[in-house]
């Protein structure tokens, strides 16, 4: 099992597996915080710490939220919101 946190360790979530592949977005949010993603279904991700405390970001067509920590901003997790590809992100 893996564990990841945000800078602060206010939010903590466990992962039950590596993952098998990774994706680099070239959205304007996704190039400014310089992120990779990696994918699991919602049922696969538990929080340690900081469940339902993270902050959502969604804009344009509300398809994404961004959701970070509210202590120290860092870019935790985002979660699509309309199918068929309602999942969660790291």
């Amino acid at each position: 099992m893996l564990r990841a946190s945000c800078h602060c360790g206010a939010v903590e979530i466990a992962l039950p597996e590596e993952p098998r592949w990774q994706t680099s977005c070239n959205c304007s949010v996704c190039r400014r915080l310089g992120t990779r993603w990696i994918y699991y279904h919602p049922r696969q991700v538990s929080f340690v710490e900081g469940a339902g405390k993270t902050i959502a970001y969604v804009w344009g067509d509300g398809t994404l939220e961004f959701h970070h920590c509210p202590t120290c901003g860092r870019s935790d997790l985002k979660r699509t919101t309309s199918p068929p590809w309602r999942g969660l992100s790291i």
